[in-house]
């Protein structure tokens, strides 16, 4: 019985996995996989709320509790008691809490992205441990 370097295993697996994540794997009309890598879970843009025509008179909370739930996450302190969550950043300005996005409306914005505990506590301090929701507006 032929013996495979251990070497190619790893490599066969770690590009077999390099799909999983973030990336949606789908069939072009040529019958091949085509990813599409352009953004995350993490990130909505104009273009992904454009695709939902209900939401163009929607606030921003009302488009994220049904695109992105997990963005408006509740935590819970130590005795159990429910906390705001993640910290909202509209156009560079902190906002305060999610319901700072009741305020948005749909049609102006650019993008949405959430950045999550731990990397958002490393940018913006320990007020963001549940995270940050960074909003891009158009300047109208």
């Amino acid at each position: 019985m032929k013996q495979i370097p251990w070497v190619c295993l790893v490599v066969i697996g770690a590009t077999g996995c390099s799909a999983a994540g973030g990336t949606r794997v789908s069939f072009g009309p040529d019958g091949y996989n085509h990813l599409d890598t352009t953004h995350s879970r993490d990130l909505i843009t104009a273009k992904d709320l454009s695709r939902h025509p209900t939401l163009g008179t929607a606030t921003l909370f009302d488009a994220l509790r049904g695109l992105r739930p997990e963005f408006l996450a509740v935590g819970y302190d130590a005795g159990g008691s429910a906390i705001s969550g993640a910290r909202v950043i509209v156009d560079g300005s902190p906002r305060g809490g999610p319901e700072a996005l009741r305020s948005i409306h749909v049609p102006y914005v650019r993008e949405v992205r959430f950045v999550r505990g731990p990397d958002a506590t490393i940018r913006f301090g320990a007020e963001y441990r549940w995270g940050a929701i960074i909003v891009t507006t158009d300047a109208r």
